[in-house]
């Protein structure tokens, strides 16, 4: 809610309050210098910034109207060339006529309408009217206010807040804004409450905000330091980015930043988290196979050194039993080398196995 819509009766009333005094100002004129020339008061709303102007409510015609209107009009309202506001004002006839009719029965005294300037721009103003008595003439005094700009900036304002309601409305991540020098909960919107299902922020509306990031902190398992009243202070990080996992089990990502005023003094913090629960399973379980795939990488290299080990025992035999044969082998009967062929044979076979062994474990 902007500043205008929070405030628009207060506004309203107090404009038509100074409508009703200017046309009371308007009959004491009328009563004091019928010419209506000359005197303090119509200097005063004569040179008034203002845009004022009287206007017969029965036929239309402008009657009077002050040097800001002539400005910001373009119209020369004391020319020859009578001026009515059906040339101005861009409303039907019809309705023209009806609000005028209001206006001057106190019924309605607060207008918005559409107003043609003489070089054919169209203006958005705000008219504030309230019925005066000259010489027995009924009239209608009005102040009126040029509150283009202002509209325009409103309805980008409107557009904007639609636009960030939406974005906050629909995103995937749980945002929470506090003003910790107040202690209020600023905002929070609908996925906060998913994430955070025990604070019970959506039944205790006077929560503060102290409570709250207490509830929070006390569900937290491992790392309660994001919540840490020091992280308030303009020396520490401004922004804090951490993972942590809730009671409820779910893994949070939290992104954390201190919102700065107007004076630059940091006042709050903007907390976004994201449930990166999936995400941490995976880097969980990616974790613990890479373990488990380095302890079995260590395991074959024991098995491997083991198994060299033995390969060497069994070569040194081959190559022992290989030497003696042929040392000695022309000068004995075969039976005598029998055991050494034998031997030769069951170590070459042992090598084979423990070499297809290796083989097959890697």
């Amino acid at each position: 809610m902007t500043y205008y819509s929070k405030h628009k009766e207060e506004i309203s009333k107090d404009d038509e309050i100074i409508a009703d005094t200017f046309g009371i100002i308007y009959q004491d004129m009328a009563q004091e210098a019928p010419s209506g020339n000359g005197t303090i008061l119509h200097k005063i709303i004569y040179e008034h910034s203002a845009v004022m102007m009287l206007i017969n409510p029965e036929t239309g015609a402008i009657i009077d109207a002050n040097k800001a209107a002539a400005k910001f009009y373009g119209y020369d309202f004391h020319g020859q060339n009578q001026i009515h506001i059906h040339d101005i004002n861009q409303a039907p006839p019809s309705t023209i006529r009806k609000e005028m009719a209001c206006a001057q029965k106190y019924r309605h005294n607060f207008f918005i309408f559409k107003h043609k300037l003489s070089n054919g721009t169209i203006r958005t103003v705000e008219i504030h009217s309230s019925p005066v008595d000259i010489k027995g003439m009924p009239a209608l005094f009005s102040i009126i206010h040029d509150v283009t700009e202002r509209n325009l900036a409103i309805k980008k304002l409107q557009r904007t807040e639609s636009l960030m309601r939406m974005i906050t409305t629909n995103t995937n991540r749980a945002l929470l804004v506090v003003d910790h020098h107040e202690d209020e909960i600023l905002f929070h919107n609908p996925k906060f409450l998913k994430i955070w299902p025990d604070t019970d922020i959506q039944h205790i509306p006077a929560l503060k905000a102290s409570e709250l990031i207490t509830r929070l902190s006390n569900t937290i398992i491992d790392d309660k330091d994001i919540f840490s009243p020091n992280l308030q202070n303009p020396d520490y990080d401004p922004v804090i980015e951490k993972t942590f996992q809730i009671s409820s089990g779910l893994y949070i990502k939290c992104y954390s930043a201190l919102i700065p005023g107007e004076s630059g003094e940091y006042y709050g913090r903007l907390y976004s988290f994201e449930d990166v629960t999936r995400e941490e399973m995976y880097a969980n379980s990616l974790r613990m196979n890479l373990e488990k795939e380095k302890e079995i990488n260590e395991l074959k290299s024991k098995i491997a050194r083991l198994a060299s080990h033995e390969i060497k025992t069994y070569l040194a035999t081959i190559i022992m039993s290989s030497e003696t044969i042929l040392r000695y082998g022309e000068h004995h009967p075969d039976k005598e080398f029998e055991k050494y062929f034998d031997r030769l044979s069951k170590n070459v076979q042992i090598l084979k196995e423990n070499i297809e062994k290796i083989v097959d474990l890697y």
